[in-house]
């Protein structure tokens, strides 16, 4: 499977892809997600030029969805799922992890 909406003509390539995630993990509302998406551009001489292409702004008020865990370049099915509340431990885990390596730094 190709990048997402990957296209070729010319010898020149364009694919939309997601820019930056940003998370949202409110105390007294539901988590969400926003993907910021850029298409880029590259031409056989492999110069790259992106644009922005878009945002999706998704509200996580459902812990039990599930999504499929996919290669994100090749786009092929791993044939595994994770849902929603996985992801946010994921992250709430990276967070404490960082957290703490930053505020266990030896001082000197």
């Amino acid at each position: 499977m190709p990048l997402y909406q990957e296209e070729t003509l010319d010898g020149v390539t364009k694919y939309r892809r997601a820019l930056a995630i940003s998370c949202a993990n409110p105390a007294n509302a539901a988590p969400s997600i926003a993907f910021q998406e850029e298409d880029l551009v590259v031409m056989p001489d492999g110069a790259r030029f992106s644009k922005f292409a878009g945002s999706i702004n998704v509200e996580m008020s459902d812990p039990d969805l599930e999504m499929p865990l996919v290669n994100p370049l090749s786009g092929e099915s791993l044939g595994a799922t994770f849902t929603a509340q996985q992801l946010y431990l994921m992250l709430g885990s990276a967070y404490l992890y960082f957290a703490s390596l930053r505020d266990n730094q030896p001082q000197g």
